[in-house]
């Protein structure tokens, strides 16, 4: 039983049936709504489109075929990168060495067409009727052939993938070869394995130098024994004077002992070197500090200014303390409780006319008088609150530094002298 006869007899038939329908219905409704094509550098490329049209060579990029018939059509080398062929009719149409880069083919009709050595990069072929196609030499790289009929593919060739990438053979797609990384991960496991193997070394490195540091602390015990004795030795050498050959020995042990005495005197010699550095260092360090005491001088030249200047300040304000000491005395000589307006407006006009007070300042003080000399006559209480509210804006003003606290001080005694028995 031939079963590859059986089947393709199965299909060839219902495809002879659909070219034979759709060259009868003709193709004058999908053309009106079609846009054209880029037009090409031969004229063939400004046929319309339709059943077996010529379009080979042509630049036919971003074109617009979706759902159009084109059977049998030749586009051979054509550029149909980008081009829209959405549910196109392509059934027999020669489509080698076409470019279709990232074209739309999805529900397209690819039954029987040439697609060898075409460029299907990153093409959409979702659903795509691939019976019987021939896509011998084709790229594939990123094409999508989701839900795609494939029945009776051809591919006599190996298919070409980009660099890096290889061929699954059950779905068409280049997919990125992970060899090289598989080596890597083989010499990152070889790399780890060397690196334990160095620490281990390096483990046992540092097992040995704590063992030779333990026989050169045992060496300097065994030296230190062997000085010991050599002492005891020389104490008894001392004894044995007339044997020569001890005295020999005793000998060797003073030469040994100049030599050592030698050493320590190189020793000596080198600790007076750092010492003199040191030296040195106290030196540029007294410089340093012979430096601060000037500029400390130079402050206290500094300070010593500062002081006549408020020694001067203060004589300034013995002089307005005095200017009010006598303004007081020649209130007091006039006797008698006066007016408040008599006594205060004018003390205020004179610091305004001093420049110690600003005229905006004497006006609210001012204000406070006057209103306070409205109410004496209706009663103590109500004038001493008319005096506290003076005070306060007195105070204020003193903190402002508006005004001194000497001549405040004496707006605020005069205003209480006014009142005997308003507690200010």
């Amino acid at each position: 039983m031939n079963i590859m006869g059986d089947l393709k007899s199965i299909w060839i038939v219902p495809v002879i049936v659909s070219i034979v329908v759709l060259g009868l219905i003709g193709f004058e409704d999908a053309y009106a709504s079609h846009t054209d094509p880029y037009v090409g550098t031969t004229g063939h490329c400004l046929n319309p489109p339709g059943v077996s049209v010529d379009y080979s060579n042509c630049n036919l990029s971003g074109a617009d075929f979706g759902s159009l018939n084109l059977i049998a059509a030749d586009l051979s080398f054509a550029d149909l990168s980008g081009a829209d062929l959405v549910s196109t009719n392509l059934s027999f149409a020669n489509l080698s060495h076409a470019d279709l880069t990232s074209a739309d083919l999805r529900h397209a009709n690819l039954s029987i067409a040439n697609l060898s050595f075409a460029d299907l990069t990153s093409a959409d072929l979702f659903r795509a009727n691939l019976v019987n196609t021939n896509l011998a030499g084709a790229i594939f790289f990123g094409t999508n052939f989701a839900h795609a009929d494939i029945d009776f593919v051809t591919i006599f060739r190996s298919i070409t993938c980009a660099p890096g990438t290889i061929l699954n053979e059950s779905t068409f797609q280049c997919e990125v070869d992970n060899t090289a990384l598989d080596v890597c991960n083989a010499d990152l496991s070889t790399a780890n394995t060397n690196l334990n193997t160095c620490n281990a070394d390096l483990s046992t490195a540092q097992t040995d130098l704590v063992q030779a540091e333990t026989d050169r602390d045992t060496a300097l015990d065994d030296l230190s024994t062997a000085q010991t004795d050599l002492t005891n030795c020389r104490s008894s050498n001392l004894l044995l004077t007339a044997d020569l050959t001890q005295c020999e020995i005793d000998n060797s042990a003073l030469t040994q002992q100049v030599s050592t005495q030698l050493t320590t005197i190189d020793d000596l010699n080198q600790e007076i070197i750092d010492k003199n550095g040191i030296i040195a260092d106290l030196n540029l360090q007294i410089t340093s500090l012979n430096t601060q005491i000037g500029i400390l001088q130079t402050d206290n030249a500094l300070l010593s200014q500062m002081k006549t200047n408020l020694e001067g300040q203060i004589a300034s304000l013995q002089g307005e303390l005095d200017i009010a000491n006598a303004r007081i005395i020649e209130l007091e000589a006039q006797g008698g409780t006066q007016d408040p307006v008599e006594v205060l407006l004018p003390q205020i006009q004179t610091l305004v006319d001093d420049g110690l007070l600003d005229p905006k300042d004497a006006k609210k003080l001012t204000k406070e008088i006057n209103d306070a000399q409205k109410k004496l006559d209706q009663g103590q209480e109500k004038a001493c609150k008319e005096i506290k509210k003076y005070v306060k804006q007195i105070e204020k003003l003193i903190k402002k530094d508006k005004l001194s606290e000497v001549n405040g001080q004496q707006l605020i005694d005069n205003a209480s002298v006014l009142l005997d028995n308003c507690v200010v």
